[in-house]
């Protein structure tokens, strides 16, 4: 169901705002429509928007004051988005500032005259019913700008809450691996071997032996003493592992909280005045037996 909502600023750069913001929340252009003091049709199109006459008659002295009219026309389901937006620009709260207007000695040109005709007393319960349609219409006539319906109908939202449970991961803690070196002192006991070479003359006395006196020409011999020494290598060897893993275990955590929820009643007014009236002749029938059994029985 289509809804108009209407906000009076007094500067225009401040309706403006509201025009910009709304295009770039996603309201089509076509559907803002702005106004100030030059425009002579405002009654009549607020009127076809629904507002009450009254209220347009309200909106018109403020344009004819200086002030700048936003309007815009909606879904529903979007409405309560472009009252906010409205409301972040000092829209002028029109049922204070008409008051302040008719201190002043203003008074609207249509609906103080329609007023002035209702005497009797259909007139008055039909001006009553009048009244609370269009305060239903309005919707958020507490707020600065005016929602009104475009059918002789009012749309009440029920609203209940939901709880939804989700899930995050939050670090709880964890665990830190640092390797570093140490150096101890390592003690290996190895066999070496050392030659030495000893000469020593000693006495012979033999006869040559044959091939003896082919050695007798200058000749040089030479004998190598070899000693062993300790070749130390060192080479790397795992010896150990550190395995660091983790391990998931699942738990069940129940969420208890509260949601609002509205319930609606209602009552036909008609059935509630039957009902008193016929509690009201019962009664009555009950106390003239009573006051008859009295009489009968003194």
């Amino acid at each position: 169901m289509a809804k108009t909502a209407v906000a009076l600023y007094d500067s225009k750069n401040e309706a403006q705002q509201v025009k910009d913001e709304l295009t770039n929340a996603g309201f089509s252009r076509s559907s803002i429509r702005t106004m100030d003091s030059g425009d002579s049709d405002t009654v009549d199109t607020l009127t076809n928007a629904g507002l009450p006459r009254s209220d347009a008659d309200a909106y018109f002295e403020g344009l004819r004051r200086g002030g700048h009219l936003v309007m815009i026309t909606t879904d529903d389901d979007q409405i309560d988005l472009v009252v906010d937006i409205m409301d972040r620009y000092n829209s002028v709260n029109i049922q204070e500032r008409s008051e302040q207007w008719r201190s002043e000695g203003w008074s609207a040109q249509g609906s103080d005259q329609q007023t002035t005709l209702r005497q009797t007393s259909s007139q008055q319960s039909s001006s009553q019913q009048t009244t609370g349609r269009q305060q239903a219409m309005s919707g958020n006539q507490g707020r600065s700008g005016a929602i009104h319906s475009d059918q002789d109908q009012i749309a009440i939202p029920v609203v209940e809450e939901e709880l939804q449970v989700g899930k995050r991961q939050v670090q709880k803690g964890g665990i830190r691996v640092h390797t570093h070196v140490e150096e101890k002192p390592v003690e290996e006991t190895v066999t070496v071997r050392d030659e030495h070479i000893n000469v020593q003359r000693r006495p012979v006395n033999r006869a040559v032996q044959p091939g003896e006196l082919d050695h007798v020409d200058e000749e040089t011999f030479e004998i190598s003493e070899m000693d062993e020494e300790v070749i130390v290598n060192k080479q790397a060897r795992v010896v150990e592992e550190v395995v660091v893993g983790k391990e998931v275990e699942e738990r069940q955590e129940r969420v208890r909280d509260t949601v609002r929820n509205h319930k609606g009643t209602w009552q036909n007014f008609k059935d509630a005045v039957r009902h008193g009236w016929e509690s009201m002749k019962s009664e009555r029938s009950r106390l003239i037996n009573l006051s008859r059994l009295c009489a009968a029985n003194p």
